[in-house]
């Protein structure tokens, strides 16, 4: 891991998900880079009349060199302050650009070449957990790994981890890249075979077989149950995880939790960072 691409809204909770950024980066040697949008779409101002002398695109142009001023002058304060916090060791940009947070924090991933997007689940927008919002946008569509950090949770770093396994859309391929990405951490990782369907159940000889891909700090265990948010739930009531992983699949129990809205907040009342990786190809 090299670059960690970090957005930033300025809410209370900024802070601690720039802590999970700076504590990843200490241990892979990783520069970080604080990313801030801009949000330039016209507002129309309250009390504004055709009849004004000054026009919507003078008043358009003013409000945007107000509210850039506001993040330029917002950015350096959580610059200092992190610099403060964390030390001089780290490698710390920032940048802020217009356009709409999801899609520009794309656009920046790309452009910094980014190995981790790591952001807060709910922003000063205060959506509902991920519904409609920018995190769950980017762990759709970001072809980066996303680290989502609820917004009651404080840091806890990453020494225990849990994998969630769909048998029925697993590739070996993941192993590789989980291990990978949690090695600097030597985090204990637990992958959880959520078996909700007989069918996909594997047998001994492949769990075996995945534990022999895997370090001795991971493990394999097959949960069987009725749905797969029991099973996780349990798990992690057992494992008291610092953090749930997953790939995201577009047909995997993942991709299909993010669509109900009752499924999706009973997902996220662990309160748990989740790490998305994006979807293996074929």
């Amino acid at each position: 891991m090299k670059r960690i691409l970090v957005p930033v809204d300025f809410s209370d909770h900024t802070f601690v998900t720039a802590s999970y950024a700076f504590s990843m980066a200490k241990a892979t040697g990783a520069e970080i880079l604080l990313f801030h949008a801009v949000f330039d779409q016209f507002i129309m101002p309250e009390g504004y009349s055709p009849d004004s002398i000054i026009t919507p695109t003078m008043l358009d142009v003013e409000f945007i060199k107000e509210i850039r001023k506001e993040a330029e002058e917002k950015m350096a304060q959580l610059f200092f302050r992190l610099k403060n916090q964390w030390g001089e060791d780290t490698v710390l940009n920032a940048k802020i650009e217009s356009g709409a947070p999801d899609i520009a924090i794309q656009a920046a991933a790309e452009d910094f070449q980014a190995d981790l997007i790591v952001l807060g689940a709910v922003g000063l927008g205060r959506k509902d957990h991920f519904s409609g919002g920018t995190a769950e946008y980017l762990m759709k569509h970001s072809q980066k790994p996303v680290l989502a950090i609820p917004v009651n949770c404080g840091y806890k770093g990453l020494n225990k981890a849990i994998y969630a396994v769909d048998p029925a859309h697993f590739h070996k391929a993941e192993l590789n890249r989980i291990q990978e990405f949690f090695k600097p951490f030597h985090a204990e990782i637990h992958y959880l075979v959520l078996c909700y369907n007989p069918k996909n159940r594997p047998n001994d000889s492949t769990i075996a077989e995945w534990q022999n891909l895997v370090s001795n700090r991971a493990s394999f265990q097959i949960v069987d149950c009725d749905h797969p948010q029991e099973g996780l739930h349990l798990s992690i009531r057992n494992i008291q995880p610092d953090i749930i992983a997953f790939h995201f699949f577009r047909e995997s129990l993942f991709s299909r939790w993010f669509k109900p809205a009752l499924s999706r907040k009973d997902l996220y009342k662990a309160n748990l960072p989740l790490l998305s990786f994006p979807e293996i190809e074929e």
